[in-house]
């Protein structure tokens, strides 16, 4: 490697370690690791104990997967399609309270259903 591809690897690295290559709601590790939370009760095409949990996937998508894409000049945004698309903010905090008033209810004694 010469000295060019050297220092363009350094600026490279040094963006990447400002999280600049991911939405801000990825940025920020609890940020991230609630949308994580979310993205691990929206769909599950398996049974539970054939699935990553979401702290597996975490590692992988923001350690690797978005780390590698950044590194080759990609990023991850927003699409710019006219459409009615859901507020992925707005759709994590409501995962984020029906987890916490799950936990909730079961300090309580109240075992509500997984389904519910």
């Amino acid at each position: 490697m010469d000295r060019k591809e050297t220092e363009n690897d350094e600026r490279v690295k040094a963006w990447l370690s400002t999280g600049k290559n991911l939405p801000h709601f990825l940025r920020d590790f609890h940020d991230a690791k609630d949308f994580f939370k979310f993205l691990d009760s929206y769909k599950k095409p398996k049974p539970p104990h054939e699935m990553p949990g979401f702290s597996d996937g975490m590692i992988y998508v923001l350690d690797y997967f978005l780390w590698c894409m950044g590194q080759h000049g990609y990023t991850l945004q927003r699409n710019r399609t006219d459409l009615p698309f859901r507020d992925i903010e707005e759709s994590v905090e409501g995962a984020r309270m029906e987890r916490t008033n799950r936990s909730g209810a079961m300090l309580a004694g109240e075992f509500p259903s997984v389904d519910s």
